[in-house]
């Protein structure tokens, strides 16, 4: 992000002007809890023997709100089965309905029923063994908003020499 700012800047400079920029945090990146994934899998194997589940550890380029609460809690982003074509494209399509939402209706109650069972044993050996990257959603939020930084980049002297580019 600096690089990129730094070569706004110049540009910027090149010309003899200014430049606004604003920089926003997009989503933090997604990391599955290992135990949710174990989990999410059992569950798979309870309520939906009939569909293969696949887990995959390979990341991806996708983003979701799901990325910001790993940073707090754990978390896992399982996928139903029962579509084709590219995610939010246009040739996406419900080809199962019963995969699509019954499965997933199936899968979601079946980790429920894991996570509370036993007085929520489970679920509080999941929160027990997180270790989140940040020790709170406070602490989270204060650094997403070190990250905010709007307005104008360069302060020029009356001579119209630059007097300070700031990049943030």
């Amino acid at each position: 992000n600096k690089k990129v700012n730094r070569a706004l800047c110049g540009a910027a400079m090149s010309l003899g002007t200014n430049i606004e920029i604003v920089d926003l945090p997009g989503y933090a990146p997604l990391h599955d809890d290992p135990n949710l994934i174990a989990l999410s899998a059992e569950a798979a194997k309870l309520a939906i023997p009939e569909y293969e589940y696949h887990v995959s550890d390979t990341f991806s380029s996708g983003s979701t709100d799901m990325g910001d609460l790993c940073c707090v809690m754990p978390v896992v982003h399982p996928y139903a089965g029962g579509a084709q074509g590219r995610s939010h494209g246009n040739n996406y399509e419900i080809v199962d309905p019963v995969a699509a939402c019954v499965g997933s209706a199936k899968l979601q109650l079946s980790m429920l029923l894991l996570l509370l069972q036993d007085e929520g044993k489970r679920a509080k050996e999941i929160i027990a063994d997180y270790k989140p990257l940040f020790d709170s959603k406070e602490a989270y939020l204060a650094y997403m908003d070190s990250l905010n930084s709007s307005g104008d980049r360069i302060v020029y002297n009356e001579d119209e020499t630059v007097a300070q580019v700031n990049l943030k």
